[in-house]
């Protein structure tokens, strides 16, 4: 729903991102994605991501590889 509506993509262009661009491995909109993801499937903590990097549809949802 949130691709075909382009709500998260719509979000990550008006977030400021004021990293050092050379040393980012994950862009805005993936980022943004993978807390709102988590977020909706019950997941309140950061430190729940370690786990969820394995995850295939969180993976998915975010258009990640498997790691």
């Amino acid at each position: 729903m949130d691709k075909h509506t382009g709500l998260s993509k719509a979000v990550a262009q008006v977030l400021e991102d004021n990293r050092r661009q050379a040393g980012c491995q994950h862009g805005r909109l993936a980022l943004l994605r993978q807390r709102v993801y988590a977020l909706a499937c019950g997941y309140e903590d950061l430190n729940d991501h370690q786990p969820l990097r394995y995850d295939v549809a969180i993976q998915s949802a975010v258009e990640r590889e498997e790691v």
